[in-house]
C-alpha cells in the first residue's frame, strides 16, 4: 500500500517520494506514520485546493454530511491524490477534527 501511495506522488514532488522510499527501504515505517500524524508531509505535498472546495468540506463536516464530504474527496482526488487519500483516511476513521485541522492548514498556505 505504501508503494502505491508513493507511485501516486506527483513528479514535481519527487523529494517527498524519495524520502518516503528511503524510510521504507530502512524499515523506518514509524517515521512515515509520525509525519502523517503530525501532518508534516502534507505541506510539502499539497497543491492549492479550490477555495470553494475548502468551504464546502468545512460545511459538510460541521453538518456531518458524509455524502458531500465523500463527493468532494472524489473531486480533490483528480487534483491532489495525496490530499484526497489523507482526507479519506480521516473520514473512514471518523476523525472529523483532523479533517478540519487539515483544511485550516490549507487555508493558511
Amino acid at each position: 500500500m505504501l508503494q502505491r501511495l508513493i507511485n501516486q506522488i506527483p513528479a514535481q514532488e519527487n523529494h517527498l517520494a524519495k524520502a518516503m522510499q528511503d524510510c521504507i527501504d530502512n524499515f523506518e515505517f514509524h517515521k512515515i506514520l509520525q509525519a502523517i500524524d503530525n501532518n508534516t508531509l502534507l505541506p510539502m505535498s499539497t497543491k492549492k485546493v479550490a477555495p470553494e472546495w475548502i468551504g464546502q468540506i468545512k460545511q459538510a463536516v460541521r453538518c456531518a454530511d458524509l455524502d458531500i464530504i465523500d463527493s468532494l474527496i472524489v473531486k480533490i482526488q483528480n487534483h491532489n491524490p495525496i490530499l484526497a487519500e489523507q482526507l479519506q483516511s480521516y473520514l473512514d476513521n471518523f476523525e472529523y477534527h483532523k479533517i478540519l485541522n487539515l483544511i485550516d492548514e490549507l487555508e493558511d498556505q
